[in-house]
């Protein structure tokens, strides 16, 4: 007996008990890359890297690797990924994607005049991951993975409870940097020239890693 397809999976489909079932196959063509019907309980929930069709049997080479998938994985030494509830792009009706760059902007109450405020908080910054990959990023807030230094981290934390975030999606021709002038500041949230510094430290921090992955 060997681990078969009950239904046709597509190619990501997490091997659940109820997409499995067993099949009986002759001794000579059960190789150790089948997946034989007593192993079935060590690969529950991993996912295919295949599309199968009802009745196809499980091979251990179209199974992903487990965690290898993981948005950890991504994540360079001394950066963190971050999930940020933001509105869409700029105009509201750009699509922001995996390997995107973006800038965030925060719309804030001044303190003192109590009139709203918009600062530009981060430039040029990685997009890991999004919560709609390829869908329409309008209306609601949806969450966007991004990776910061972790004193950028604080920064969208603290940003995120004192008002409200949009990014704004990067061409793909504008390279890295820039030098968007921000708006008046908000004394506690930060200073426009520490979030400058920030910015300089991270993008020092990913040079160093690319040509550390040059020389390997």
């Amino acid at each position: 007996p060997v681990t078969v397809a009950a239904v046709d999976l597509p190619e990501g489909a997490a091997l659940t008990p109820e997409v499995l079932t067993q099949r009986l196959v002759p001794a000579q063509f059960v190789t150790g890359s089948v997946v034989r019907a007593a192993d079935t309980p060590g690969v529950l929930f991993q996912r295919l890297r295949v599309s199968l069709q009802a009745g196809d049997a499980v091979l251990v080479s179209q199974l992903e690797e487990p965690g290898g998938d993981r948005l950890a994985r991504k994540v360079p030494l001394r950066q963190r990924a971050v999930a940020v509830a933001a509105k869409g792009v700029v105009h509201g009706d750009g699509i922001v994607q995996a390997q995107d760059r973006v800038d965030f902007i925060g719309t804030f109450k001044d303190p003192a005049s109590g009139r709203p405020i918009v600062i530009t908080l981060l430039e040029d910054v990685a997009v890991l991951a999004t919560q709609a990959l390829g869908e329409r990023v309008k209306g609601p807030a949806a969450n966007v993975a991004v990776l910061v230094e972790p004193k950028e981290a604080e920064l969208l934390a603290l940003a995120q409870e004192a008002g409200a975030l949009n990014v704004a999606l990067r061409g793909a021709a504008e390279g890295q940097g820039g030098d968007v002038e921000r708006g008046a500041e908000i004394d506690a949230l930060i200073a426009g020239e520490r979030a400058r510094e920030l910015e300089r430290r991270r993008r020092d921090s990913i040079e160093v890693i690319r040509q550390l992955h040059e020389r390997r």
